[in-house]
């Protein structure tokens, strides 16, 4: 028997209307229950009958309820309280597919280092970054690039609020209005803002199975005039092509010949098994990346490291680059980093994204071999794929969202990650595969 606990300070008859509304929109109250006689909830509540009435009537009119002679009162199936019910539970069944998240795993990690840190805070908390701050962020960043193999000390270190930020001080320093770049074909959404917001041209370099391939990154160069190249060797976005270790080489040889400036984005790094691929660079070279993509998306902590001299000028100039990092962060990451927690758990979620790989495997046999966050599939043409999938519960990213050019083709990135579970994976692979998607890009790494 559904007997509410009324808000106090308001008028009986207001509180239970409210308390009546608020049950239905969180479902306590399904559509076409029955309520209770009013006689009997007056009595429940300690109210008088006709307090019950009143609000039985105002119910009504809100279209809450409705009653009929003989068999009681019930709770409306069209009333707006039943409909954001329903329209709440329905988005919570969807299978969201179309976000790149690191997989969910147990929160406590980041919770109680913010925790202990609060705990015994510093006044330097509630502040700007303090320069002693700034270098233990350096310092950390350095460790976290040891890590991922990067063996030489990088020159240079600016902390950032997040990759994102860290692109784009990167790109409005080094970047003037009217100027290319050198991307692949099929780029992250950041990137392609970033640029339109400064006002740079994206020049498209044909890809396949492992990234950019460097006899087409020569043609577009010669053809543009770019000097600068932004490129994700390691886990690209949206395609998901990993470089293999000749494609490495020649690909570096390449943007050294043609004198380019490599910018490289490794906030996927880590799920990859490569080091950076500025890591074999000899010429000048910037690594963007963060712990949003590893850690968690929530501990805002980006950097840019290199031997360019645009990271020195960021490291010196905090208002572009440091001083929106917030100092909580900072220490977060400098705990989470100097511990090996941060890459415990990047650890841990690339075991994640391997154990799910099978079910991967299962639907789309001609996968890659090796595990990855996301999926580029193909998918028939012109088939409105996205808007299917949607009247199927199935959210997923268009090829639109990342083209360089006009025309994004029949793609969608299907995210690996952003389920809640195995069994949402396989019920949206499923789904998306019976809807005629097939992988695009089958040809794995080669040695």
């Amino acid at each position: 028997m559904w007997v509410p606990h009324l808000e106090e300070g308001i008028p009986k008859t207001i509180a239970i209307v409210r308390a009546l509304r608020m049950a239905i929109e969180t479902g306590d109250l399904p559509a076409n229950t029955r309520l209770p006689a009013q006689r009997e909830l007056a009595y429940r509540l300690g109210v008088n009958l006709s307090t019950v009435t009143r609000a039985f009537e105002q119910a009504t009119r809100e279209g809450l309820i409705s009653g009929e002679i003989g068999r009681g009162t019930f709770v409306m199936p069209q009333s707006r309280a039943a409909n954001l019910f329903a329209e709440t539970i329905a988005l919570a069944a969807r299978i969201d597919m179309a976000r790149l998240v690191p997989p969910t795993i147990d929160d406590a990690l980041l919770t109680n280092t913010i925790r202990d840190l609060l705990a015994d805070p510093s006044p330097e908390f509630y502040s700007y970054p303090s320069l002693l701050q700034l270098h233990r962020g350096r310092d950390t960043v350095c460790e976290w690039m040891r890590w991922r193999g990067l063996a030489h000390a990088p020159l240079h270190v600016a902390i950032t609020a997040g990759a994102q930020a860290g692109l784009q001080a990167v790109l409005t320093m080094l970047l003037r209005a009217g100027q290319s770049v050198l991307v692949e074909e099929h780029t992250f959404p950041g990137l392609r803002t970033t640029a339109d917001l400064i006002g740079l041209k994206l020049v498209g370099v044909a890809c396949d199975g492992e990234g950019l391939i460097p006899e087409e990154l020569e043609s577009a160069q010669r053809r543009s005039g770019a000097s600068v190249v932004f490129a994700t060797p390691n886990l690209q976005n949206p395609t998901g092509a990993i470089m293999g270790t000749a494609r490495r080489r020649a690909l570096v040889e390449t943007i050294d010949r043609l004198e380019l400036l490599l910018i490289e984005d490794d906030v996927y790094g880590s799920y990859a098994g490569f080091s950076p691929l500025v890591a074999e660079c000899s010429g000048p070279h910037i690594c963007i990346s963060s712990l949003s993509k590893t850690v968690s998306p929530g501990l805002r902590f980006g950097f840019v490291i290199g031997n360019h001299p645009a990271v020195a000028r960021l490291e010196k100039e905090v208002s572009m680059s440091s001083w929106f990092a917030t100092p909580i962060m900072i220490e977060a990451a400098t705990k989470l980093v100097c511990n090996g927690a941060a890459m415990n758990h990047a650890a841990q979620q690339t075991r994640i994204v391997q154990d799910r790989w099978p079910i991967v495997k299962r639907v789309f046999p001609d996968a890659p071999e090796t595990p990855r966050t996301h999926l580029w599939l193909a998918t028939p043409p012109d088939s409105e794929f996205v808007l299917r999938a949607e009247q199927q519960g199935i959210d997923i990213a268009p090829a639109s969202a990342f083209s360089v050019g006009r025309q994004g083709g029949d793609f969608v990135r299907c995210s690996l990650t952003s389920v809640r579970d195995e069994n949402e994976l396989s019920l949206g692979l499923a789904t998306i595969r019976d809807l005629g998607a097939i992988i695009a890009m089958p040809d794995g790494i080669p040695g």
